[in-house]
């Protein structure tokens, strides 16, 4: 019983406790998460640039993690290469190696945090190329007279040079340069030698281990001369002539001589003996002087003539060439070769040629030649306004006055361009491929003319002259002309201009003195007349192949033709051999006898005659009709002419 009641008691309790609530139970907090960090890799610049020579450069490298940093070039070094990403920025230095080739070159430096990639690209400069040391002097042999005096030469390097001597007689001014490369004028001042022989010495320039040397030689006493060996002799020597100076120090036995060949190319050229001509043909020398000696050129040659002056400053100097003005002097021997004798010239008279502007008072040009230093080469002028002018331009001299060419050749295209002026005979234009005008009597002896006169130059007309001879334009006084050959066409181009005539031929195109001559001469040339009106009434133009309009007696002997004849004014197929018709102002000898005296005798006529733009109509020259075409102007002008012993011919 005691134990029954036990156990219900128990049970009684159980039951008692089972309706109380369970307790809320607190689960324990769980410990907190790291958060999530983001990589991080940067660099401060994607671009370095180095220079060709050994170098360093840097770019930071901004990390959060561990990097590193590799090149895909040899050359390149890196420091440091790696790192632990502290997130502070880390100088990284790129070392290059010199880059000794002559072309850039590049890398790549890539910086690796995990996934992440950055690049930077190096590029290195080329090398410098590699500049040859340059050490010249503009000449080897410096001559001096033996009173003291000075002589200059030019030094050009590219470094630092030095100049000295082994004679105390000699000083040298500068000693030293820095090298920029541009010519210095170094001047060798020399005491004077009292000693019955010359003396020498020796000039030495040194720039690194480069030497030049200028071998420097000075008469004895009383020594006659030393000739011209170099440029500056040369310009020495024109400017004691302009200056009226003594002349003894050029000169060799009483000649001034020309020692070798000299360049002027690049040089300011002033003509030696330059001076004003009136209008008879004297000299007006207030100024300057013309050049009186004589000159040997001796064979050798003047190259790169330019001359080109400023044609309203020809006052006093209107007298234009590698000569100015010759009185009675002799020029002989010499090569002169022309880039461009040019002038712009407005209501002012000058004269122009290769060898003189002017040979006067029986000067004698002798043996001499001109050149065409290029394509573009030319004896030219152009008028700029009008005017009562007289312009003389030739290939050898532009103004002849009582003197002599002889044995000449020019090689050089003469130009002329006269839109301006409206004036006729004298007062014009006069361009000949020996010379251009004469004044007083004066003789063309064995001269040859190869170079075009006139003639057209691009789309440009540089023909527009009134007077323009192969050989030479105006005889305005007598003129003997012997022997001379002329090669060249000659081509007169009156484009737009008021002028009222031209005369043009193959050897002498206006023959203005009594008893002149032309003996023995040949016009291979054609010579013809180009204008754009048609109008051939208001315009007078005498196209021939030997000489053009007359105005005293003429003889011409020996002579020969073998060019074409061609001018569209007046040209007529209409030739009567008993002058019932007019002829045209064209002929194969002479186009305006002007009933004046001429004598035609023993010629060698051939070649071609007609209009010059209708090929047509030109006429091929035969043993049945050469006689009809000798002679131009009408029946009545034509009737002094003497004709004997002419015959066709051909080459």
């Amino acid at each position: 019983m005691k134990i029954k009641n036990l156990l219900m008691g128990m049970l009684a309790i159980a039951a008692a406790l089972s309706c109380e609530k369970e307790p809320v139970v607190t689960p324990e907090p769980e410990p907190d998460k790291e958060p999530v960090v983001e990589a991080v890799l940067n660099v401060s610049t994607t671009e370095v640039a180095l220079a060709a020579t050994a170098g360093e450069a840097t770019f930071d490298v901004t990390a959060n993690n561990a990097w590193t940093a590799a090149t895909d070039a040899a050359w390149i070094t890196l420091n440091p290469a790696n790192g632990e990403g502290a997130e502070a920025a880390v100088a990284v230095t790129i070392t290059a190696e010199e880059n000794t080739a002559t072309e850039a070159r590049t890398a790549t430096v890539t910086v690796t945090s995990g996934k992440l990639k950055k690049t930077v690209s190096v590029t290195q400069a080329a090398a410098e190329p590699v500049v040859e040391a340059v050490l010249n002097v503009s000449t080897t042999e410096v001559a001096l007279a033996a009173t003291a005096g000075e002589a200059t030469f030019d030094v050009t390097a590219n470094n630092a040079w030095t100049a000295a001597t082994d004679a105390a007689w000699i000083t040298l001014n500068p000693a030293n340069g820095e090298g920029a490369e541009a010519a210095v004028a170094v001047t060798i001042t020399a005491e004077e030698n009292t000693a019955t022989e010359a003396r020498t010495a020796t000039v030495t320039v040194t720039s690194g281990e480069l030497t030049k040397t200028v071998s420097v030689t000075q008469a004895a006493a009383g020594s006659v001369g030393i000739g011209i060996k170099n440029v500056d002799d040369l310009m020495a020597f024109a400017a004691a002539v302009n200056a009226g100076g003594d002349l003894t120090s050029w000169a060799v036995e009483g000649e001034v001589k020309l020692l070798a060949d000299i360049d002027l190319t690049g040089k300011t050229w002033v003509p030696i003996g330059n001076a004003r001509i009136d209008r008879e043909g004297n000299l007006q020398a207030e100024d300057v002087k013309p050049f009186t000696g004589v000159f040997d050129g001796a064979g050798f040659k003047i190259k790169g003539l330019t001359y080109t002056p400023d044609g309203s400053k020809l006052e006093t100097c209107s007298t234009l060439g590698f000569f100015g003005a010759l009185s009675g002097a002799t020029v002989k021997n010499l090569t002169v070769e022309v880039a461009k004798i040019y002038t712009e010239c407005p209501a002012l008279e000058f004269s122009l040629g290769g060898i003189a502007g002017a040979a006067c008072n029986e000067s004698t040009i002798l043996n001499c030649t001109v050149l065409a230093a290029n394509d573009q080469a030319m004896i030219a002028s152009k008028q700029t306004a009008t005017g009562d002018v007289r312009n003389s331009l030739g290939g050898i001299v532009g103004l002849v006055g009582q003197s002599t060419v002889e044995g000449c050749v020019n090689n050089c295209p003469v130009r002329v361009q006269n839109t301006f002026n409206t004036n006729n005979g004298s007062n014009s234009y006069h361009a000949g491929g020996i010379w251009g005008y004469n004044q007083g009597a004066s003789f063309a002896k064995s001269c040859t003319n190869n170079a075009e006169i006139g003639g057209k130059v691009g789309e440009e007309f540089w023909g527009d002259s009134p007077r323009i001879g192969g050989i030479v334009a105006t005889g305005n006084s007598t003129v003997t002309i012997e022997n001379c050959i002329n090669n060249g066409d000659v081509l007169c181009s009156i484009i737009g201009t008021k002028d009222k005539s031209s005369r043009i031929a193959g050897i002498l195109c206006y023959a203005g003195g009594a008893d002149t001559v032309v003996k023995g001469c040949v016009n291979n040339g054609d010579v013809c007349f180009i204008r754009e009106f048609t109008n051939g009434t208001d315009y007078v133009a005498c196209v021939s192949g030997i000489f053009g309009q007359v105005a005293y007696s003429v003889t011409v002997e020996e002579c020969e033709n073998y060019g074409a004849i061609l001018a569209d004014t007046w040209f007529s197929v209409e030739f009567s051999s008993d002058g019932t018709a007019n002829n045209p102002t064209m002929g194969i000898v002479t186009s305006r006898p002007n009933n004046k005296v001429v004598t035609v005798k023993n010629n060698k006529i051939g070649g071609k005659i007609g209009p010059y733009s209708d090929p047509s109509k030109v006429v091929t020259l035969t043993a049945d009709n050469f006689a009809m075409y000798m002679f131009g102007d009408t029946a009545a002008k034509r009737a002094k002419i003497v004709s004997e012993g002419n015959v066709f011919a051909t080459k």
